[in-house]
């Protein structure tokens, strides 16, 4: 949890910094960077393990909104294996920030579920992190916290 703590703060820390002294987000690796998310989306609707693995990076701290913190392996293994299935994963209100090789998307993930026969809604909002890499945008940070709104 401390090493995702300090991944996070330096993410925020120099975004906070960069802002102010880089150039604007580039609109070319916004768009791949929302790719990203979207094959994302996909994999988790697919529960495709092959797919999740290739978007998460060796080192990825995947934050769920109860505390839990997993790396890729257990992440992976996390979605491949649970009960729940996921109807829908709707991304809302995404916002990209890319600086260099690092993005930030920040905005709401609204999970439709269905759970031994009974559906539910889960609303969060999350701040996914992705980084350029040589096999393209991989995601090596993820935070999540529940949407209080009905």
């Amino acid at each position: 949890m401390k090493a995702f703590a300090s991944m996070f703060l330096a993410a925020l820390v120099f975004s906070s910094v960069s802002a102010a002294a880089a150039p604007p987000s580039d609109p070319k690796a916004e768009k791949e960077v929302l790719a990203a998310m979207e094959a994302w989306r996909q994999a988790m609707m697919k529960k495709d393990g092959a797919a999740l693995a290739r978007l998460y990076h060796e080192d990825i701290r995947y934050g769920h909104s109860s505390g839990l913190v997993e790396d890729r392996n257990t992440a992976v293994n996390h979605i491949v294996t649970t009960k729940t299935n996921y109807v829908s994963v709707d991304l809302v209100d995404t916002k990209v920030v890319v600086q260099g090789n690092i993005a930030l998307v920040n905005g709401r993930v609204n999970y439709k579920e269905m759970a031994d026969g009974k559906p539910s809604d889960v609303k969060m909002h999350v701040l996914h992190v992705w980084v350029r890499t040589p096999q393209g945008w991989q995601m090596i940070g993820r935070q999540s916290t529940r949407d209080g709104s009905p």
